[in-house]
């Protein structure tokens, strides 16, 4: 809530916020996918039941709704560490209702079979990252009408639309489009925060194209040193080559010039020669006269 009532200075800090957010989902998520790899579930994962320790450490709270999933039903090995008390633990016909609205899986309203349990979870992890994006969890689509758009949109960060999408494959209505394990979920998060792309939503050509450089990043520095040294060298053959141009428009002026005069000079020899020989006749005539 505090991230949503922040007003940031620039996109880089609202992304670095938000990053911190997914990374204290993924220790939760540790956390989840440890109990299910011990047959327990918790059934009440929320916001209000994440604490933050003294130390920075991540802990989930009120573990009192947690349930023991019966390995004869899952085929897992029947290892049970006692996260919660026994007496929680034990083995029961499916509870409805059990959760908190909003980030209750949708068939927990009729009781969730054990087969069914870790996938519960899974669903509330997803409201939370819900939560983290949109500042409420999911909504079904009768509460949807009511609201003409979300609150906040956060566009400015880089690959959103792939952190929406773990959340909606997370809150999947129907609990067999989920991710299959925690660890599924966990992988997306993981590779969203290395900036790969995801399973929750395949990329476009052109998104492959942009994020190749990052992923392939030695070829992608000799490709890119290649073509500067390959555009300087032809920029450089393109300013050689207009100097030669210029200095060939210079000198073809000059020889012109020099043309221009030799033919004016010409012209003015002749003209000079002409004047010479009609005054040398003129004057051969008046000796005769004379």
């Amino acid at each position: 809530r505090k991230f949503h009532e922040r007003s940031f200075s620039n996109p880089i800090e609202e992304t670095s916020q938000i990053r911190d957010l997914v990374r204290r989902l993924v220790d939760i998520v540790d956390t989840i996918a440890y109990a299910h790899s011990q047959n327990i579930a918790h059934r009440d994962l929320k916001p209000s039941n994440i604490l933050i320790g003294p130390y920075g450490e991540t802990l989930i709270a009120d573990w009192g709704l947690a349930r023991k999933i019966c390995p004869s039903k899952t085929g897992d090995p029947p290892t049970v560490r006692g996260l919660a008390s026994e007496a929680n633990l034990e083995e029961s016909l499916p509870t409805p209702g059990v959760g908190t609205p909003g980030y209750a899986a949708p068939e927990s309203a009729l009781g969730v079979a054990d087969d069914r349990l870790r996938s519960g979870d899974i669903y509330s992890l997803g409201a939370i990252l819900t939560c983290i994006l949109k500042n409420h969890p999911p909504q079904r689509k009768e509460t949807q009408a009511h609201d003409a758009q979300d609150p906040i949109i956060l566009k400015s960060i880089p690959g959103i639309l792939a952190l929406e999408a773990i959340a909606q494959k997370a809150t999947a209505i129907d609990w067999v489009d989920r991710y299959e394990s925690v660890d599924d979920f966990r992988s997306d998060l993981l590779d969203w925060l290395a900036g790969e792309p995801v399973s929750a939503r395949p990329e476009n050509w052109w998104e492959k194209a942009i994020r190749w450089p990052n992923r392939h990043r030695t070829t992608a520095t000799g490709l890119a040193t290649g073509l500067a040294i390959t555009f300087m060298g032809g920029a450089s053959f393109m300013v050689f080559q207009s100097q030669q141009k210029q200095l060939v428009i210079e000198q073809a002026n000059r020889l012109q010039m020099a043309l221009d005069d030799s033919s004016r000079l010409l012209k003015e020899t002749q003209k000079a020669n002409e004047i010479a020989e009609r005054r040398r006749v003129e004057a051969v005539n008046n000796r005769q006269i004379a």
